[in-house]
């Protein structure tokens, strides 16, 4: 399946219309909207129609297809809606039509209410009347068989569809809670509502159970901006976004399924150079379309499809305004997942009448953020966020917050001066600091969490009239995810630390020219530092890049326990490194024996007691992801002889055979400790565990294609290679032997993937990206041979 390119077309007038003289109870209401379009709410085709709410006008419904007006209910100037119109297509087939309009009453809600026995129909004839709800309306939506109701105060009610009758009623969050969005998801029955309470934006999710509405769960909103112009609802729920009255769009990421809602805040958006502006979620993920006016441009209208994931912009266009259409106000409304629709109306002045227009925006957009979409897009990102966003630079020590660039500043000095242990002491101290401050603040977080969803129930009263005491809710409430526990470690402070561990313990050659090792003042070399580093992914191979790497850096320093975290956690090293290393372990220990095949070194030499045994550095290596274009020039390198080769050959064979012994696949248990990283040794014998099966045929594919035409002229690799043939025959074996139940198992398969699919759309295919990244490192291709025979 080809990936879906985001992209925006050119958007086309939908419909116009006109409003009336300012002299009109729209006109003077001031904050009344004079022209809004949501989709009609329904299924079937009945309900692929636009209704346009005008104010001074009426209500109009529009086919989306061909743009054929379906239904018009025409109320004159006077017609003050006070919000947008609302059509609902039931299951029976007919069509309603609700129109709130404003009222004298502040506390109540005026609504008009128009029914079609034939939904699907044109012009057909409609019953109106004219109902009063008991509260104020913030917007109406199709729920199950229901009508919700939301309210400005936050309650939520369940209304008869027919008459708008009150069914059941959700009391408010809390005094003084103000709605600012609501969002309905009918397939799940889920409802959420994000509110304003005093200074704190929460979320609120309901779902209707039966007949009533119940609380599942509520979250704060981290990181609010103060003021905020609108906010947007995915439809999948999983994206919050904020727009406020500074132009800065706030996007978070919303998990519903626990009974408390676990939101992330994703990094800020601040736009420029677009105002007004309107914003809409384009698809179930973080993509979100930002319609706005450019101050450069006069008379032109920008339109903008952002991923808020990667704050970046993946494609925009320009449209200019229609003649008729003086500055705008601008409101985005949701349709389907290839088109939206943007309302550009005025409110009039004087008599003059103004022309308002629907204009209809196509575009594509994937249904999940990817990287690959945002590669390439700062430049067009930069210039309409703000240079802090769109350009970040790293941060030099001077610009670290005042206790790191302390900190720098002494482990620094400390190690240029030979210190190593006040450098050190300088450093544990820092970081216990740290780990304490945020394991409290974790703490506090996680308390927060419990108090919030471990309120008592209310005391009830039960049949027989005795009041039951009030009890705290039963099960375990998950931890909330993602807190940190562990110093954050910017580039800006590890960088010059890690320089100054080196430039005190090593001293270059006095020949630039030369290939010899640097020499190491054990004395003056903080181990412990640099280790710490690497094992929290740190440290970068450039960071050494003046004594030829990190590992070449380690390596001269003779502290191989950090070579092995450097394998296992820096993740740019590069292929020569790697192999030169992977040399230098495999020539510390020169006896080879029967033993190497199954993870056991022979007992190293007194020199090279610090040396890690060649099968567990093999071990590290073969996890390592490495391109295998680089991989076979360095191997090509540095292993000259073909007994060498065998070596590495007889270990990755041995660990061939304890997966086959494992029946290729192995339980779940050994399948994790594979995968993990760490070097997991069998107490009993001593033996290493073989890596993952891909991982270890990878690195054996990549000798075979570097080293074939050697070892087949080696007589001693014959019995290797026959080896690893016969193992791999008798693995296709099993294979042809469990392909016959395939056909009987086909149907549960196929069902499987489409649950997974359903549960998890976000989820990565690990296969098509490991077949894109062999077809990028210009892998050999796949060949095979059955008997060779040497002269």
């Amino acid at each position: 399946m080809s990936r879906i390119s985001p992209n925006l077309t050119e958007p086309f007038q939908f419909s116009s219309h006109t409003s009336p003289a300012s002299s009109s109870k729209a006109a003077k209401a001031g904050d009344v909207p004079v022209l809004r379009v949501q989709r009609v709410q329904g299924e079937g085709k009945a309900a692929q129609a636009a209704v346009i709410t005008v104010g001074g006008d009426g209500v109009h419904l529009i086919d989306a297809a061909t743009q054929t007006p379906l239904q018009s209910f025409t109320l004159g100037p006077s017609f003050a809606p006070s919000h947008p119109a609302t059509s609902v297509v039931s299951a029976d087939g007919v069509r309603r039509t609700y129109a709130p309009v404003a009222g004298a009453k502040a506390d109540k809600q005026r609504v008009l209410l128009w029914a079609e026995a034939d939904g699907s129909g044109v012009g057909g004839q409609a019953d109106k009347s004219e109902v009063e709800l008991p509260q104020a309306l913030h917007s109406l939506h199709s729920l199950s068989s229901h009508l919700f109701v939301a309210h400005p105060s936050s309650a939520l009610s369940l209304a008869s569809a027919a008459d708008l009758g009150i069914a059941s009623t959700l009391e408010p969050a809390a005094s003084g809670a103000v709605t600012l969005a609501v969002s309905v998801r009918g397939g799940v029955n889920e409802v959420i509502q994000v509110l304003r309470v005093g200074e704190e934006v929460r979320i609120r999710v309901v779902v209707l159970d039966g007949e009533e509405l119940r609380v599942r769960g509520e979250a704060v909103v981290p990181d609010t901006p103060p003021e905020i112009q609108s906010v947007s609802i995915s439809t999948s729920h999983t994206h919050i976004h904020l727009l406020s009255t500074t132009a800065s769009v706030h996007s978070y990421t919303l998990v519903t399924a626990a009974s408390t809602p676990f939101i992330t805040a994703l990094p800020a958006l601040p736009l420029r150079d677009l105002s007004p502006l309107s914003l809409l979620p384009a698809s179930p993920s973080s993509h979100i379309l930002i319609a706005g006016l450019s101050p450069k441009h006069e008379g032109e209208l920008v339109l903008t499809l952002w991923d808020a994931t990667f704050s970046s912009l993946l494609s925009e266009h320009t449209f200019p305004l229609p003649s008729s259409t003086p500055i705008p106000t601008l409101a985005l409304a949701p349709f389907s997942d290839t088109q939206a629709f943007l309302a550009l109306s005025a409110v009039p002045s004087g008599n003059t009448k103004t022309r308002s227009v629907v204009l209809a925006i196509p575009y594509t957009c994937p249904s999940t953020s990817s990287l690959l979409s945002s590669l390439g897009r700062s430049a067009s990102t930069s210039k309409w966020v703000a240079p802090s966003v769109a350009a970040p630079a790293v941060a030099a020590p001077a610009a670290l917050e005042e206790k790191l660039a302390q900190l720098s500043n002494r482990v620094v000095s400390s190690l240029a001066n030979g210190n190593v242990t006040q450098a050190r002491k300088w450093f544990d101290d820092w970081v216990q600091e740290e780990t304490k401050r945020l394991r409290e603040a974790s703490e506090r977080e996680r308390q927060r969490y419990k108090e919030a969803a471990y309120q008592p129930t209310e005391e009830v009263v039960d049949s027989d009239g005795e009041p039951t005491p009030a009890q705290p809710p039963k099960g375990d409430l998950p931890p909330p995810q993602g807190l940190p526990v562990k110093p954050d470690l910017p580039t800006a402070l590890v960088g010059p630390i890690v320089q100054a561990i080196f430039s005190a313990a090593l001293t270059l050659p006095a020949d630039p020219a030369s290939t010899a090792e640097p020499t190491c003042d054990q004395k003056r070399y903080a181990a412990e530092i640099i280790g710490y580093l690497i094992e929290r992914c740190a440290v970068t191979d450039g960071m050494a890049a003046r004594w030829g790497g990190i590992l070449r850096a380690l390596r001269a320093c003779g502290d191989w326990r950090n070579v092995d975290l450097a394998v296992r956690h820096v993740a740019d090293l590069t292929e020569d490194s790697l192999i030169d290393c992977l040399a230098t372990v495999l020539r510390a220990h020169p006896v080879a024996t029967a033993a190497d095949a199954m993870g056991v070194d022979a007992a190293p030499a007194a020199k090279t007691a610090s040396v890690p045994s060649f099968p567990e550095f093999l071990h590290a290596v073969t996890g390592y992801n490495a391109s295998a274009a680089s991989l076979r020039r360095a191997l090509h390198a540095r292993f000259t002889d073909v007994d060498e080769v065998l070596r590495i050959m007889d270990v990755l064979d041995g660990w061939l055979v304890s997966w086959e012994d494992r029946g290729w696949t192995g339980n779940v248990k050994a399948r994790r400790r594979a995968k993990s990283k760490a070097v997991i040794v069998n107490e009993a014998s001593g033996d290493l565990s073989a890596p993952p099966l891909d991982d270890t045929a990878r690195l054996l594919q990549t000798l075979l294609d570097t080293f074939f035409p050697a070892l087949l002229h080696h007589p001693p690799a014959h019995a290797t290679l026959e080896r690893i043939a016969t193992n791999l025959a008798r693995h296709l074996q099993v294979h042809a032997e469990w392909a016959g139940l395939r056909a009987p198992l086909e149907v549960y398969t196929r069902g499987v993937k489409e649950r997974g699919a359903t549960a998890h759309p976000d989820e990565p295919k690990r296969s098509k990206r490991v077949e894109r990244r062999e077809a990028n490192n210009l892998n050999v291709g796949v060949y095979g041979i059955e008997s060779f025979a040497l002269e």
